[in-house]
């Protein structure tokens, strides 16, 4: 019966997947990099806690600065958060977390429930998420508990809550106010505005309306007025802090006296644009982005910035610079380097030493352009409508060659195309260019849009580009780039990207398209007529990199698939990583695996690599017998090399390696050991050995033993001995059980 059950299941499609999913953690060697991009922000006394993408990020102001003395990670991309007494709720992309905090960080994640909601609000022990649905939870000490759910007409642009009161501001509609403590609904009145931003004071409601300013609304009266001065215009963000509203519109920050709501009084004002806006106690806080012509964050260029209010003026209090520019989107790997597109900076790392990443070059190309293609000693940036060239010749040195501007829209995807390189986008169709410094930028071929629709992307072959189209695939002969000639179509639904792969050891030349949760393979022996053969459901929306027969597909889901196609009729995923925020490309090489996760870069453990237990383990003492240079082979980097005052390793201090080699102070009686990262949380270590008491002695002769925990266990010294008239003298070394 067991048997039957078994099948059956198999027969549904229930089965277990077959291949491993391993979270990102269990194979991290560093991530490198890391840096928030600020959505909202909520202040208590003089802490100013952030939902900066990557999770919460606490900053503490006062004494005439403003430093980040905490963070955590959310376990999807954070978009709003809420202070509640001993707690704090923070809206990810599809989730609701519940953490236990203290004053200055947020302690541990209590609950996640899923939560369709876009907009949060709370108050009390009530949390409001709202979108198109409006739910409302109770917070327990333990657990989220939704209580109530209703429907709007539209989707919500603003909402505020108090005293179980509700603000719900909708475009098109207006705002409505509702009683929400009992198990329905009550709808109390509706006003005509409509707000991007609310906040409820005790006697006064207060509404960013954009062209209208500030809009008070007058709680006993019902009836609401516009405050409106040259200040005041093109509302869109605003925070209550006692008797003074602070709003912002586009460029500035605006403090407003609201001690009379009636009579609204403008105090202060600052040049300041603003993605998010709170106030406390006088304090004003702010984070901003820049964006480019198409509204893509290109740079982050402060994490939080702060004003005190002073008499008439706000007065700079401090501000936190990020070290690092926009979302990072786009990284290659080639030997010992990782070429990352980091908008707007072009970046190139040293993994030399994969556990400590070394940037060795940043190159500012002005652009929010954020994917990346590598093709010998050329790079190529692109993703927004530009192609940008680079010359990695010298990786400490790249050389920018300039950029191809399509005047184009976003999306975009560029290729190599044998000597040549390829884009499309879907406002200016395909380009042609040639990369030979005589010509570049000068585009040298294109082609308008087809009849089959929009191309907004392209992959390249020598002689060949097959663009990506909202309906399919479309090839084009490009042997006469100043004629490109339209060839087979292939419909298919939203087709994302693509590669080619060479044929190798029996098989043939493949195209790759990732089109939405499915890669779809292709005989390409034939350049002008490719036949599908194969595919296989992987991440939604996947971006694609490869190495040989192996190809990474990322998903802006949190997930990275590594896909096997030695056997392209039947392509297998070998390994799943999760627990990423938002993947965009990965880059593997040389056994590591590079992911750009937008919030950083991650550097990983090639899932697929067996680690192997270090040994061949060597000790050479400096001249002084106060250094050990160890030395051994096998396993995998980064090593963890361990010293203690013991066998047991109790208290031990580890130290990485990026190499199989590292030298440390000797003094008294020492223990090592070397291991490798296998899997999540385990370690493959070495032997363990002794060098015993080597420090402050002087050796007059005689024989120097080495204790180690297993008689054959190999160590080799480097050691002079002297005698009294500092003559050489022998050495014998022996190696007893432990």
């Amino acid at each position: 019966m067991r048997s039957f059950v078994f099948i059956l299941l198999l027969a549904l499609g229930f089965a277990p997947a077959l291949h491993a999913q391993i979270d990102a953690s269990c194979l991290r060697v560093a991530r490198w990099g890391e840096r928030g991009q600020t959505q909202a922000l909520e202040a208590e006394g003089s802490k100013f806690w952030a939902a900066d993408g990557r999770g919460v990020t606490v900053f503490e102001t006062g004494g005439g600065a403003v430093r980040a003395i905490s963070s955590i990670r959310t376990a999807a991309p954070s978009t709003d958060l809420e202070l509640l007494s001993g707690s704090l709720v923070v809206l990810t992309r599809g989730h609701l977390e519940l953490w236990s905090r203290s004053a200055e960080s947020a302690i541990g994640r209590i609950d996640t429930k899923t939560a369709e909601g876009t907009l949060l609000a709370a108050d009390g022990s009530t949390v409001v998420t709202a979108s198109t649905w409006v739910e409302v939870f109770s917070v327990t000490p333990v657990n989220l508990v939704s209580r109530l759910r209703f429907f709007l007409p539209q989707p919500a642009t603003a909402i505020d809550l108090k005293d179980d009161i509700l603000f719900v501001t909708i475009a098109g509609f207006g705002t409505f106010e509702y009683r929400i403590s009992g198990a329905k609904e009550q709808l109390l009145r509706s006003h005509s505005p409509a707000a991007v931003d609310v906040a409820i004071g005790d006697d006064a409601v207060y509404f960013a309306s954009q062209e209208l300013g500030v809009l008070v609304l007058d709680r006993a009266a019902g009836t609401v007025r516009s405050y409106l001065d040259d200040r005041t215009h093109w509302i869109d963000r605003l925070a209550l802090d006692g008797d003074h509203l602070v709003v912002s519109d586009h460029d500035r920050i605006v403090s407003i006296d609201v001690t009379d709501f009636r009579a609204p009084r403008v105090t202060a004002s600052v040049e300041e644009p603003a993605v998010a806006l709170a106030s406390s106690a006088g304090t004003i806080c702010s984070a901003s982005t820049i964006t480019d012509a198409q509204g893509f964050v290109s740079e982050t260029p402060v994490d939080l910035r702060c004003w005190s209010r002073s008499g008439e003026k706000l007065v700079l209090a401090g501000e936190v610079a990020g070290g690092f520019a926009g979302p990072l989107g786009g990284v290659a790997l080639s030997g010992r380097y990782a070429f990352v597109a980091d908008p707007p900076m072009f970046r190139v790392l040293d993994l030399a030493d994969p556990a400590r990443p070394i940037e060795v070059a940043a190159v500012d190309y002005g652009r929010a352009d954020d994917r990346i293609r590598l093709r010998g000693n050329q790079v190529i940036v692109y993703g927004r409508g530009n192609v940008h060239l680079f010359d990695v010749t010298n990786p400490a040195n790249p050389l920018y060659r300039g950029a191809h501007e399509s005047g184009g829209v976003p999306p975009s995807v560029a290729d190599f195309a044998g000597p040549l390189i390829a884009e499309a986008n879907r406002g200016t169709g395909l380009h042609i260019m040639s990369p030979d410094p005589s010509s570049w930028p000068a585009q040298i071929g294109g082609r308008r849009h087809p009849g089959n629709g929009q191309m907004y992307g392209v992959v390249g072959y020598e002689g060949w580009v097959y663009a990506l189209i909202a309906q399919g695939v479309l090839v084009i002969d490009i042997a006469n780039p100043a004629e490109p000639v339209l060839g087979h179509f292939y419909p298919m639904g939203n087709p994302v990207d693509g590669l080619i792969l060479e044929a190798s050891a029996g098989v043939p030349r493949l195209l790759v398209i990732s089109q939405s949760e499915m890669l779809r393979v292709f005989d390409l022996s034939d350049l002008a007529a490719p036949v599908e053969i194969g595919s296989i459901e992987v991440g939604t929306s996947s971006l694609l990199s490869a190495t040989g027969r192996i190809l990474w597909a990322s998903s802006a889901t949190g997930r990275v698939d590594r896909v096997d196609l030695t056997n392209p009729a039947n392509p297998q995923i070998t390994h799943t990583i999760t627990g990423f925020l938002e993947p965009a490309q990965a880059s593997a090489s040389g056994g590591l695996v590079a992911v750009a996760d937008r919030w950083g870069l991650e550097i990983l453990r090639d899932p697929s690599v067996v680690v192997t237990r270090p040994e061949g383990l060597r000790a050479d003492l400096s001249s002084n017998r106060r250094v050990a240079r160890l030395r051994w082979s096998g396993g995998a980097a980064p090593w963890l090399v361990q010293v203690a005052g013991s066998p047991s390793f109790e208290g031990a201090v580890t130290h990485t390696a990026g190499a199989p080699e590292l030298s440390l102070p000797v003094e008294g009686e020492r223990w090592f050991r070397v291991g490798s990262a296998a899997s999540c949380g385990e370690v493959v270590w070495s032997d363990a050995f002794q060098i015993e008491s080597l420090s402050g002695v002087r050796f007059l002769g005689g024989d120097l033993k080495i204790v180690t925990s297993e008689s054959a266990f190999p160590i080799e010294l480097s050691l002079p001995i002297v005698n009294s008239s500092s003559a050489a003298a022998s050495v014998s070394l022996e190696s007893t059980p432990a």
